[in-house]
């Protein structure tokens, strides 16, 4: 017969065995729609990042939610859409939201006392989106002729910046004035703008924004337009090489975020570029019919339909940028045949974005280049084409030593 001791139980110590519990979900719609842009923000996958679509303004946006209205609206409105397109979400629900946001838009600009807030529009109505830039614009020049430049965050007024110099462009009627002069001096842009080593004229934001005068009347200014074109045939080729340099940095098995990040900057410098070069080199072909001038004009097709087929694997939000560049080459674009494969590339690239209408607004470019190069026009004699020395004596003005004293006012 078998008997049995009961010893006394010594286990661990209950209190530091227990699993912690997880925490605790978000309990109110401010801290959900903190939570559902802070998961969002935290894909890095290129093709879905948000950051992309507006850098340092998206992380931004987290510590402002629930202090004005129209700005949650319209980020709830974005999250909606973004799930749209990730994860076959709902459509409808995207557009409730989009239109919540836009009442919410209309009550804070009939509020003085509520700050303004941009709803983010080309996420929703891409084809309503340069009206929408157009409006932006207007409300920076009101803040800032109103006193108001200040209370402005400093990491949005470069962007706002390259909003007006682009509504001035397509707008006329709306001019750069001192009040955009004193957005740029808080932005390290002064006027006048100097070239020097190491910097990209090009780029620099006053620097479009003396192009886009010089448009205003291409003959008159046609000295300016050829200054800023040999700053661009300086600085093309060392954006190319540098973009080279970064893809493949970019590219490699030990690539870190940062290399991404160097890498899209320098695509969007390029792209911006190709743009910027289209148009100066047509208005210029207005006055001036060397065809060394025809010749650059293809190679920045070449170039444009090389980035838009190589970025396409960044679609749909890594290459975002590529239909604006796009619009302005083939708006200058005097070759039918080339014409018609930007065409197709345009149209493609509008099925990321329902609404998308980038071929109608190339158009309306194209056609206010055709009124201006008609308005302009004048019988020219016909010339011989230039023999090899003039060809060499052509190419060396385009040196970089000859760029040293380029001032654009």
């Amino acid at each position: 017969m078998k008997r049995w001791k009961f010893k006394p139980f010594e286990g661990k110590d209950v209190r530091k065995s227990t699993v912690p519990s997880p925490p605790r979900g978000p309990t109110n719609d401010t801290t959900k729609l903190e939570s559902s842009l802070v998961s969002i923000l935290g894909i890095e996958d290129i093709k879905y990042d948000l950051r992309a679509f507006g850098g340092l303004m998206m992380p931004n946006l987290v510590p402002q939610i629930g202090s004005n209205p129209a700005l949650d609206t319209s980020i709830s409105a974005l999250l909606a859409l973004y799930r749209v397109r990730l994860y076959n979400y709902s459509k409808v629900d995207a557009l409730t939201k989009y239109g919540q946001a836009l009442r919410s838009m209309r009550e804070t600009l009939n509020d003085p006392a509520q700050s303004i807030r941009v709803p983010l529009q080309t996420w929703v109505d891409r084809k309503n989106a340069e009206p929408h830039r157009q409006v932006v614009s207007h409300l920076f020049r009101e803040a800032i002729t109103q006193g108001k430049l200040s209370e402005i965050e400093p990491s949005y007024v470069y962007g706002l910046c390259q909003l007006a110099v682009y509504a001035s462009w397509l707008n006329p009627n709306f001019q750069l004035g001192q009040w955009f002069w004193d957005a740029c001096r808080t932005v390290d842009s002064p006027r006048p703008v100097r070239y020097h080593q190491g910097s990209f004229l090009c780029l620099e934001v006053g620097t479009m924004a003396e192009v886009t005068h010089y448009l205003s009347d291409p003959e008159r200014y046609l000295a300016g337009l050829e200054c800023v074109y040999r700053l661009f045939q300086v600085e093309k080729p060392q954006v190319r090489h540098l973009l080279a340099l970064s893809t493949m940095s970019a590219l490699s098995p030990t690539a870190t975020p940062m290399d991404t990040k160097v890498c899209a900057s320098y695509r969007f410098a390029y792209t911006i570029m190709l743009g910027l070069g289209s148009i100066l080199n047509y208005f210029i072909r207005i006055f001036d019919s060397n065809p060394i001038l025809l010749e650059e004009s293809h190679h920045i097709i070449d170039e444009s339909i090389w980035v838009a087929h190589e970025y396409s694997q960044l679609r749909p939000y890594g290459a975002t940028f590529v239909p604006d560049y796009l619009k302005m080459v083939w708006a200058s674009i005097t070759d039918f045949h080339r014409s018609t494969e930007i065409e197709a590339i345009l149209i493609d690239y509008q099925n990321d974005f329902e609404g998308a209408a980038y071929l109608e607004e190339a158009l309306a470019i194209k056609q206010r280049l055709q009124r201006t190069k008609k308005a302009y026009a004048r019988p020219r004699a016909v010339q011989e084409p230039p023999s090899g020395t003039e060809l060499l004596d052509a190419d060396a003005t385009h040196h970089p030593s000859a760029m040293s004293e380029c001032i654009v006012l």
